[in-house]
């Protein structure tokens, strides 16, 4: 099969600082070259273990005040928008938390492919997805239901179930996409 041109360009781009190839396996500047993996994905042991201390009490996640519960204790003082998923099994329980976006006062990107990678990596078979508003002021807007819908037709594509999508009020409320018959 014959390579497009673009992509064979693509392959024989170098990193400008090791002359690193995307086709070769090893870069061809010196170990010291400062072209080294940047990413890594860690569990924060002390928050994993604070986490799942409450959703122990807690249990399966079979309903939005569950979530809520989790959330609250984990991003309901945050004072910025921040964006992420609880990860479930096949029985509800959480199999993790991440953070996959932090914005400004009133706003937050919704990353869809980093967040249902975690999900895929942490073997999820559903998901709960939030935001926060730090305003208390817990009420979708447009952007938000049309967020919803973009994440679980995402969702449906790669054999995930999107359980709900909860926007954080602080820690006092919150609003469950599910409950007021956005997800069906």
């Amino acid at each position: 099969m014959k390579l497009d041109a673009l992509y064979e360009a693509r392959l024989e781009a170098k990193c400008p600082a090791c002359a690193h190839s995307a086709r070769s396996s090893a870069p061809e500047a010196a170990p010291a070259s400062p072209c080294r993996p940047w990413l890594k994905v860690e569990r924060n042991e002390a928050y994993y273990e604070a986490c799942m201390a409450i959703a122990e009490k807690i249990g399966a996640i079979d309903h939005s005040r569950k979530a809520f519960e989790v959330l609250r204790a984990a991003v309901g003082q945050e004072d910025q928008e921040v964006f992420g998923a609880l990860y479930l099994d096949t029985h509800n329980q959480i199999r993790g938390l991440a953070e996959t976006a932090r914005g400004e006062i009133d706003s937050v990107p919704a990353p869809i492919v980093p967040t249902l990678r975690i999900a895929i990596a942490e073997a999820a078979t559903s998901l709960v997805v939030f935001h926060t508003h730090p305003t208390l002021y817990a009420q979708p807007s447009d952007a938000d239901v049309a967020t919803t819908l973009a994440f679980d037709e995402a969702c449906s594509k790669v054999n995930l179930l999107l359980m709900d999508h909860l926007i954080i009020g602080g820690q006092r409320g919150y609003y469950s996409f599910l409950d007021h018959g956005v997800l069906k």
